[in-house]
């Protein structure tokens, strides 16, 4: 690695999330934006950031339009400025409205030649590039010939030579987008979350047909040399056996596919569902094909088997909130990284990588995929699945859980001596996922030969003795029933009684507990850890499991639920607009939920494209109002159709949204009429999203193997005495790229319980974003100051700054998973 390239490396951090971006400090420069390759969902999210982040630091921004292939032909009409309305109403839509086309010329140097100089003949020399696989080797080749393509436009006299010397420098940022998640080292790309959630719809609605008619089925889904799609729809949807390319079948794949299938319908499993990645081979490398697959089950199994194929309809569809919010922050990042390399750096692409959002140069990118698909060539397919990234590996682990709790029922042991029991409780209100949760939990503690007890409705439920023992048998159909598996109340440890709690733990002879919840679980925790001293029976291990739609939770950066509480959300104002086409010039004010945490109106205000969100965590005045509702009106005197205001339902006692209603009302009279709605308790979901199910899954299972470990543990050292108890009440934190459990102790330090949140909250430092893609004065709105005095009804300093917060790059957050 150069001396310029391993500075910019260790620069790689730099984030908005640290570094406050200036306003036209880039004035003056020109920058090319090209989508490539296949389409995706979120690429046009990904544009109208690049475009809108690129217009805040005063660049013009020019759409190469039709891809490579217009790049190399060079029209004018493919050669667009872009404008701010072209970015307006577009997240909600798939594909890319300025095109995209493969070009075979541009494989050659000929039509790179043309390329080179038609980016040269329009002033461009900053490329922000969206593309999969083959882009990114594009990109790379164009920046390697850059030099000498610009030396034979000169020799050949087919450019002016001082315009060639003002362009003598291309810098390129990549922004990975590809439906089948095929390249290394980016464990995510735009479009990958879309397709999996059109798969789980399909398979969700196979399911009921399944067991309706008692058919098999055998969905195809795409992946080329990638199963990453079918591994994650195939551990959610619990299909009975997968084939993908980096980890085929050991020995006879079809005798294995026999014993399985069948010991589940010996087990009365009324889904039979397997997941075939197109590119799916034996360890020989024989393709598998559904129809390979299919003529298994009907001569072996004699079963009714229909082959789904999905095809692009993966690639199509309404974006999800998290492929919206990925592609925002890649196309914000990529500008700004554009913005501060240093010539010469070589082609670089922006990827997310364990969680963090971080900014890699293409080769190596390039590398480590050509050096998985030559692993997978040679058969050496462990090290493929090291290569494929940690995600990669976490996914495959719990397809082998799943797969051996399938393969080797353990019997019901409740009641049996010796047996250690895991008691599993929700406390708080009801969320989606639970579900899913409990059948991991259930299923794993069994396959280790312990006794899970689900205890319904809390801790009231405790004391009543609303429990019973549960078996895989009992939860194996959990993933297709209500939400309501485990009953739920809002009251905490204290308000029930600890002492009662303690003789009906003692009574249980538990062995350990998971809680599941919200901040109400919190606080139980936190309050049975604090009389453990006294009360004997509350010296069990226990864990809380995250699970609130506020995400509000101190220590984790996401909880479950809150996913699908965003897609929600952004359903909702999807529609709302849409409806509303035919009324245009519009303003919708927008309440969603949250009590006091500002968590899903910042982060909806980002995927829904608002103008402002209004939380309690961040100081708004009358002052404020007028601004944006001035902001607004001219915006639309402009040519925008609709705006979307989000307000926080706890985001301050005077200024409701009634009031911020009729504020808006008044201020648009004769340019846009106000229309004020409440989302209310739809935000909660009915099926979860995909992925609050594949977190469920995984954290499901994380929780049990934690409290099967520790409570070994504390046998083997014959903790009587508990010398260590303090170590077990712990919270699952899921925290930039790493899972820990953190004792609950740790934890209170870094609560506000006036509030009922964390100290630090990571998602305050993407607020900025919905001011700077909106338009707004970014400045007045957003000062860095969380901790100022603030008008009635909003609280004092709840928001800190992260302490460890300093220099650029020395702490960075998840996107929100």
């Amino acid at each position: 690695m150069s001396e310029v390239e391993d500075r910019y490396m260790r620069m790689r951090h730099s984030s908005v999330m640290y570094k406050k971006p200036k306003r036209d400090s880039w004035s003056g420069t020109k920058v090319g934006l090209i989508t490539a390759g296949d389409d995706a969902q979120g690429v046009n999210a990904a544009l109208r950031a690049a475009v809108r982040m690129s217009q805040f630091f005063g660049c013009t921004v020019i759409y190469i339009k039709q891809g490579f292939k217009g790049l190399v032909e060079g029209q004018a009409e493919n050669f667009v400025e872009a404008t701010w309305i072209s970015t307006s109403d577009v997240l909600s839509t798939a594909g890319t409205y300025i095109k995209s086309f493969k070009s075979d010329k541009f494989r050659e140097r000929s039509g790179r030649l043309l390329a080179a100089k038609h980016l040269v003949e329009h002033g461009i020399s900053n490329l922000v590039v969206i593309g999969g696989d083959g882009t990114l080797r594009g990109c790379d080749l164009l920046d390697k010939e850059w030099t000498s393509l610009l030396r034979e436009l000169d020799d050949r006299n087919m450019v002016d030579r001082d315009l060639l010397r003002e362009h003598r420098h291309l810098k390129i940022i990549c922004i990975p987008c590809t439906i089948t998640n095929d390249l290394c080292g980016t464990d995510t790309s735009i479009g990958v979350d879309s397709a999996l959630a059109r798969i789980i719809e399909a398979t969700d609605n196979i399911a009921t047909t399944s067991s309706s008619n008692s058919m098999a089925f055998v969905v195809e889904v795409m992946g080329g040399h990638s199963g990453y799609l079918a591994l994650e729809a195939g551990i959610i949807c619990d299909a009975s056996m997968i084939f993908i390319p980096e980890y085929p079948p050991q020995g006879d794949w079809k005798e294995e596919l026999h014993a399985k299938v069948r010991d589940d319908l010996l087990a009365g499993s009324e889904v039979i569902m397997c997941i075939v990645s197109e590119g799916a081979t034996d360890t020989s490398g024989h393709p598998i094909t559904p129809q390979c697959v299919t003529d298994v089950l009907d001569k072996k199994l004699s079963l009714n088997t229909k082959i789904t194929v999905l095809g692009h309809f993966q690639r199509g569809g309404v974006p999800t909130a998290y492929d919206r919010l990925l592609a925002t922050r890649f196309g914000c990042e990529a500008v700004i990284a554009l913005k501060s390399m240093p010539v010469n750096t070589g082609a670089c692409t922006v990827t997310i990588y364990e969680n963090e959002i971080i900014c890699i140069p293409v080769k190596e990118c390039l590398e480590a995929t050509d050096k998985c698909l030559k692993c997978m060539k040679d058969k050496n397919f462990a090290e493929a699945v090291i290569l494929k990234g940690r995600r990669f590996q976490h996914l495959l682990s719990s397809y082998n859980v799943l797969h051996n709790m399938r393969s080797s029922p353990v019997p019901d042991m409740t009641g049996l001596p010796g047996t250690s029991v895991i008691g599993i409780m929700r406390v708080g209100k009801t969320s989606v996922a639970q579900c899913w949760v409990l059948k991991a939990i259930v299923g794993f503690c069994q396959s280790k030969y312990f006794c899970p007890l689900v205890i319904r409705d809390g801790f009231e439920g405790l004391v009543k003795g609303h429990y019973e023992g549960m078996t895989w048998d009992m939860v194996k159909e959990f993933t297709t029933k209500s939400n309501a598996c485990l009953g739920s109340s809002s009251l905490t440890a204290s308000k029930v009684g600890l002492q009662k709690i303690a003789a009906a733990l003692g009574k249980l002879e538990l062995s350990g507990l998971i809680l599941l919840g919200g901040f109400p679980a919190f606080e139980s925790l936190m309050e049975i850890d604090d009389a453990k001293h006294h009360c004997p029976a509350l010296r069990i291990p226990m864990c809380l499991l995250p699970m609130t739609i506020l995400n509000n939770i101190p220590g984790t950066d996401v909880a479950l639920g809150s996913d699908t509480a965003l897609n929600e959300i952004m359903t909702y104002c999807d529609k709302m607009k849409r409806a509303a086409r035919g009324y245009q010039n519009c303003v919708f004010v927008v309440e969603t939920t949250g009590h006091k945490c500002g968590y899903l109106a910042s982060i909806s205000g980002m995927v829904c494209g608002a103008d402002a969100a209004y939380i309690r965590q961040e100081p708004f005045n009358l002052e404020t109002l007028l601004r944006d509702a001035t902001h607004l009106r001219d915006k639309i005197k402009a040519g925008v159709k609709l705006g979307l205001i989000l307000r926080s339902e706890m985001a301050n006692e005077n200024y409701t949204t009634d009031f911020i209603h009729r504020v808006f009302s008044e201020a648009g009279l004769g340019v846009f009429s106000c229309r004020a709605s409440t989302i209310g308790h739809i935000q909660i979901g009915g099926l979860p999203s995909a992925l609050d199910r594949s977190m469920a899954i995984n954290n499901g299972f994380s929780v049990a193997s934690w409290m099967i470990e520790t409570i070994e543990s504390m046998v083997a050292n014959s903790s009587e005495n508990y010398t260590h108890v303090r170590l077990y009440k712990t919270v699952l934190s899921i925290s930039g790229s790493s899972m820990v459990f953190e004792p609950i102790s740790k934890l209170v330090a870094e609560t506000n319980f006036d509030e009922c949140l964390p100290l630090y909250m990571w998602w305050m430092k993407l607020r900025p974003l919905i001011s700077i893609l909106s338009g707004a004065n970014e400045e007045k709105r957003h000062d860095g100051s969380y901790s100022s005095s603030i008008s009635s009804g909003q609280p004092n300093s709840v928001h800190k700054e992260d302490p460890e917060e300093g220099q650029l790059g020395q702490r960075r957050h998840t996107i929100f998973v």
